[in-house]
């Protein structure tokens, strides 16, 4: 079991506080994969892999280790004698199932309480940090990626893995996401109605349609459209910092 930082925005928080997150979906990259179970290539750039033919195997693979993961075109010859041989590699999510992420959020500090609190809801820090620096961070706020391991209030357990395109998502996995179904008719009771539409009228946003909106919102507006591979993970949400849920 390995722990991993994750950094989420503050909507994205107020949604794992309220239960109603259970899944999140990162774009595939180098340092959130493996490259045949092992270290990326120094030599190999990214985007210089055919992710336009990848395709995903649930696993396992030949030498036993767990899917799912992608079949990836890669140019061994271009990198390593000038050649035009092509390879097929394994690329494989570095979370599994049974890991712990830790939640990194924004933090920001209140000068008349003298404490640190939660971007998201306000909520005071428990394990309070140093007196910020107006040169770490400006205005007395921390983004989430200066937010210590100590700081953290939400552990999540991973449950599940999969790699998929992300226009992939169904509109449960969207529900799943946190997006706000009050939008969506101001309920979330969907069953009966077909899919692409929002309790029988075509005109309002679906669940896919809010997840478009909020993924575009983080990543910008071009970003559905490109429909890149993206690591779906599921987990269960645990209040308290990861050394006590452990613990």
């Amino acid at each position: 079991m390995t722990d991993f930082p994750l950094p989420f925005t503050a909507p994205m928080v107020r949604a794992l506080l309220d239960g109603r997150k259970t899944q999140t979906r990162r774009l595939l990259k180098k340092t959130n994969t493996q490259f045949n179970g092992h270290a990326w290539p120094k030599e190999l750039i990214f985007g210089d892999c055919d992710w336009a033919s990848a395709y995903v195997d649930d696993g396992p693979s030949p030498a036993g280790n767990i899917g799912p993961y992608l079949h990836v075109k890669w140019p061994y010859g271009k990198i390593f004698d000038q050649s035009d041989e092509i390879l097929t590699a394994r690329v494989y999510p570095k979370y599994q199932i049974g890991d712990q992420l830790w939640v990194k959020e924004t933090l920001k500090y209140e000068s008349h309480i003298s404490k640190w609190v939660y971007a998201a809801d306000g909520a005071i820090v428990e394990n309070q940090l140093e007196t910020p620096s107006p040169l770490r961070c400006p205005y007395g706020v921390a983004p989430s990626t200066f937010m210590p391991k100590s700081a953290s209030r939400l552990t999540l357990t991973i449950t599940g893995v999969k790699i998929e395109r992300l226009q992939d998502i169904s509109e449960a996995d969207a529900i799943a996401e946190g997006v706000e179904l009050e939008r969506c008719c101001g309920s979330p009771h969907r069953e009966g109605f077909p899919s692409g539409s929002c309790c029988g009228q075509p005109d309002m946003t679906d669940p896919v349609e809010e997840y478009r909106t909020l993924w575009n919102s983080i990543n910008g507006p071009d970003a559905w459209d490109a429909n890149p591979w993206v690591i779906a993970l599921t987990f269960d949400v645990h209040h308290g910092n990861i050394d006590g849920v452990r613990a």
